[in-house]
């Protein structure tokens, strides 16, 4: 059938149909343009939360490893305060445990505390304080070294370090530090500025072997970055770590290498660490470790094998509860500070450094530009389903290139803001693409008016060719209506407004009764109007030629075949049976097998080799079958569709299902019955799904002859 011929209506559109579409390309194209512009000149607001939290999230998923453990952290833990009371200790036991530290001759010891104030512990101030002390014995107390010059000469017997800490106000100080030799530009311009620093006595500072910055960069509450070197007033400091590894190398000055656009390099000894422009080092952390802490205490009372010092950077610090302040990490761990300079040795040692290259910010301007103008023009070639998909699978890559890059290369590269830049400019390819789909919408509107007028006449002429199918398959009572010898009855329900099922019943003569159940194949009109061809033809031949069944089958074959254009075919269930003497003569055309079924005995196939479907072999001739039905025996013949009937679950009703039904089915001498109680279980078995074929049914019983 050819299609129905859709009349298009134009409407008036309410505004130019090209402007939207050009003023969203243009805005497309513009967005990429600033966000270009933007990147070139530092980024957008919030774009730098997004690269730190891409980069804390590499390292959740792929933390650094703790490998050769070149460091190991003294703690002064909340047992040791416990065991040698509240902090501050007393200088004189700090120098306890720095000496037998150093006994085990470690590579630097470094301490993360800061004693801007004499000790207060040591010998003469207290007993100075002391009520009613005899003079001679203050001037006897007074006679021996403080605290902080037991400390001052426990740090001088070893490779000790002390820190400061800058302040962002305050007057100036004198620093000691090792020697800077710039090469390039001048580096104070980029490293953090300090204009004061807290700093300890001047007798301990004299007595260390080296002096470095405690900070670290602090952003949103965590320690991504520690900078090598900070500016305190006009000094420039290095961090603790680099400190530590000068000390290491026996190195007597660094190397800082810049450029106009900030420091790229830190040179110590043979040791070179690239840098950000600040100076600065990305930490690679790794989780928490205890095996990097022994407890102070411990050492203290001797339960500590000190030869585990021998060849490690050792670092001082103090864990103890309410007495620090926690760091927060990239891996949203909290740590005390001296574990990020640990973890940050380690990393260098390691050579396991995290880097952001100085050509990261090109690369990444450049693939939002490709980004940009590639979406730009996809977009007038995909509908936007495909549109997203490619946005979608474009952000999956990027997440993968980036993380594959920092697992392999520990390189820092921001694949989020190409992602988020994508996802803005989609937006405003999409609303280009709802724009024009509501200008089409607005021009269809008409249209649609008319399709569904010629919908609803064709559904009528769809009732009305269904009335007429149903018409034409004949009404048992009408046709029987004083036959007591037979019961007859007939269910048909086409899957969808007509079918290709069908049924017809008559008589022959007296005592001869003429059936036949089909289902011509496929659904809907092509099938009905080849059902409602054959039916007639078989009908016709029936009553008019006086064939034998075999001959009349044949000669429907041939017919039904000349004009078949569409090469269509029918399977048939064809019968007479003679109400005088029960004698059943059928042929089966490729149709379900006939079940015979009694109160008397359980449901029996027919078998019979009649032929094949009608229209499968011009020139066939098919043969027939003959049995004797006893009084109280009935035929029920059923189209596939019967047996292949779906449920929701997609389970098949079966032959099984239909023997079942027969079998338990209560058999009187009413053919309705046994018809009712197949279609009623089919239904209940669908229970709503759609119907895969035509459905129908045929039961005819004998009832014997002395009723006549």
């Amino acid at each position: 059938m050819n299609p129905t011929k859709i009349v298009n209506f134009k409407l008036k559109p309410k505004y130019p149909p090209s402007l939207p579409g050009q003023w969203l390309k243009f805005s497309a194209l513009v967005w990429v343009a600033l966000f270009c512009a933007c990147q070139l000149l530092g980024g957008l607001p919030y774009q730098h939360q997004l690269q730190v939290f891409l980069f804390d999230n590499y390292q959740i998923q792929a933390p650094r490893e703790r490998e050769s453990a070149p460091v190991l952290i003294v703690d002064i833990d909340e047992s040791s305060l416990q065991r040698y009371g509240q902090w501050p200790w007393p200088r004189n036991l700090l120098a306890q445990l720095l000496t037998k530290i150093a006994t085990a001759q470690p590579v630097a010891i470094g301490l993360d505390i800061i004693m801007p104030e004499a000790d207060r512990s040591s010998p003469c101030t207290v007993a100075r304080y002391l009520p009613q002390v005899d003079a001679k014995l203050i001037l006897q107390v007074c006679s021996l070294p403080s605290n902080d010059a037991v400390l001052a000469t426990a740090l001088s017997k070893g490779p000790t370090i002390l820190g400061v800490a800058g302040l962002p106000e305050g007057p100036p100080v004198q620093l000691s530090a090792a020697t800077f030799r710039a090469l390039g530009t001048e580096p104070q311009a980029f490293t953090p500025y300090f204009p004061s620093a807290l700093k300890n006595l001047a007798s301990l500072d004299a007595a260390a072997s080296g002096h470095a910055a405690l900070n670290t960069l602090l952003e949103a509450g965590i320690v991504r970055r520690v900078p090598l070197v900070v500016s305190i007033g006009d000094k420039l400091m290095p961090s603790l770590a680099l400190e530590m590894l000068r000390l290491g190398t026996a190195s007597q000055f660094y190397q800082i290498h810049s450029h106009a656009q900030g420091i790229y390099q830190v040179d110590v000894g043979s040791l070179v660490l690239p840098t950000q422009k600040d100076g600065s080092l990305w930490v690679h952390y790794g989780h928490h470790d205890a095996q990097r802490f022994i407890a102070a205490g411990d050492i203290l009372e001797g339960k500590v094998d000190l030869q585990q010092f021998t060849g490690k950077w050792v670092l001082l610090g103090v864990s103890g509860l309410g007495l620090v302040d926690k760091y927060t990490t990239s891996l949203r761990e909290q740590v005390a500070g001296v574990e990020i300079h640990a973890q940050l040795l380690e990393a260098i040692y390691d050579q396991n450094l995290l880097q952001r290259p100085v050509w990261a910010p090109s690369l990444e301007t450049a693939l939002v530009l490709l980004l940009g103008l590639g979406l730009c023009g996809a977009s007038s070639r995909l509908n936007p389903l495909y549109l997203v998909a490619l946005v979608l699978t474009l952000a999956v890559g990027l997440l993968a290139a980036g993380y594959s890059v920092f697992l392999s290369q520990q390189w820092l590269i921001d694949v989020a803001t190409p992602i988020a830049f994508s996802i803005v400019l989609l937006g405003i390819l999409l609303t280009q693409a709802l724009l024009h789909t509501l200008r089409q919408r607005q021009k269809l509107q008409l249209d649609l008016q008319e399709q569904r007028l010629r919908a609803a006449k064709f559904d009528g002429e769809m009732e009305a060719a269904s009335r007429i199918q149903m018409g034409i398959c004949p009404n048992p009572h009408s046709v029987f209506p004083n036959e007591p010898r037979l019961t007859i009855a007939a269910k048909l329900l086409p899957a969808k407004a007509v079918g290709g099922d069908f049924y017809d019943f008559f008589r022959l003569d007296a005592d001869r009764v003429f059936f036949i159940l089909g289902d011509v194949c496929g659904k809907g009109i092509p099938a009905s109007l080849f059902m409602a061809i054959s039916k007639t033809l078989v009908k016709s031949l029936a009553l008019r030629n006086n064939l034998s069944l075999a001959n009349l089958v044949t000669q429907a074959n041939l017919e039904i075949s000349r004009d078949n254009s569409e090469f269509l075919f029918v399977t048939a269930f064809l019968g007479i049976i003679n109400l005088a003497t029960g004698e059943l003569e059928y042929c089966n055309a490729g149709h379900e097998k006939a079940l015979l079924i009694s109160a008397l005995h359980p449901p029996q196939v027919l078998e019979s080799m009649g032929g094949p479907a009608i229209c499968m072999l011009d020139e066939f001739q098919y043969v027939v079958a003959r049995q004797h039905l006893r009084a109280g025996e009935f035929l029920c013949l059923v189209s596939d569709g019967i047996t292949e009937a779906f449920s929701l679950e997609q389970q098949q009703f079966g032959q099984e299902r239909l023997f079942e039904v027969l079998n338990t089915a209560l058999i009187t001498e009413d053919a309705g019955a046994v018809v009712h109680a197949v279609y009623t279980a089919v239904h209940d078995f669908a229970a709503g799904a759609e119907a895969s074929d035509d459905i129908s049914i045929l039961v005819l019983g004998w009832r014997g002859a002395n009723l006549a």
